[in-house]
C-alpha cells in the first residue's frame, strides 16, 4: 500500500509537537521518579536538574500546540472527526495549562497535595493514554504506511512553505 501524502505544514507542526511532548513527558518521568515516586521509581537516578528542560519543553509546546489546534480546526478539520485526534489535542491542554501554575519547590519540599500538581500528573497520564490510542487508531486506519507518512520528507509541488499562506487564504475563502 502506498503511503498517503500528508501536507507539509501538518507534518512540521506535528513533528514539533511530538518532539516537545516527548521531551516533556520523559523529563517529567525522571523528575517524578526523583522527587515524588509514590507510584514508581526508575531503576536509575539522574543527578542533574531536568526541571529547566521540562519547563522549556512546555514553553515550546504551548505555541506549537496552539498552531496544531489552529491547523486542526481549519485546514485539517476533517481529521477532528477521528475521536483519537480530538482527544489527543484536548489532552495536550491539561498539562500545558496546569504546568503554568507549577512550582519546583513543591517537589523539593515534598508538597504533593497541591491540586494543580495532581492535575498536571493527570494531564501527563492522559497524554500517554491518548498517544497510545492515537497511534493505535492510525495503525487500524492505515497501518504502517499511514503512521510513517507523517515522517515522510517528500514535499509535493504547491505544498512548500511558500505555498502555506495561499493554502490558508484558500481555506478562508471557502469558509466565509
Amino acid at each position: 500500500m502506498k503511503p498517503p501524502y500528508q501536507p507539509s505544514l501538518l507534518r512540521i507542526i506535528h513533528a514539533a509537537t511530538a518532539a516537545a511532548v516527548g521531551i516533556g513527558w520523559l523529563t517529567g518521568l525522571v523528575i517524578y521518579s526523583k522527587y515524588d515516586g509514590r507510584l514508581f521509581h526508575l531503576p536509575w537516578s539522574y543527578g542533574g536538574n531536568l526541571s529547566e528542560l521540562h519547563s522549556y519543553a512546555g514553553k515550546i509546546l504551548l505555541p506549537v500546540a496552539i498552531l496544531l489546534a489552529l491547523y486542526a480546526v481549519t485546514l485539517g478539520n476533517w481529521r477532528l472527526h477521528k475521536p483519537s485526534n480530538t482527544v489527543m489535542l484536548l489532552a495536550l491542554a491539561l498539562p500545558l495549562l496546569s504546568g503554568k501554575g507549577m512550582h519546583m519547590h513543591w517537589l523539593i519540599e515534598r508538597q504533593f497535595d497541591h491540586l494543580i500538581y495532581k492535575i498536571h500528573l493527570l494531564g501527563w497520564m492522559l497524554i500517554a493514554a491518548g498517544l497510545i490510542w492515537h497511534v493505535a487508531r492510525a495503525f487500524q486506519r492505515g497501518g504502517a504506511p499511514l503512521v510513517t507518512s507523517m515522517a515522510d520528507l517528500q514535499v509535493k509541488e504547491h505544498d512548500k512553505p511558500s505555498d502555506w499562506p495561499k493554502q490558508i487564504m484558500n481555506w478562508l475563502g471557502h469558509h466565509r
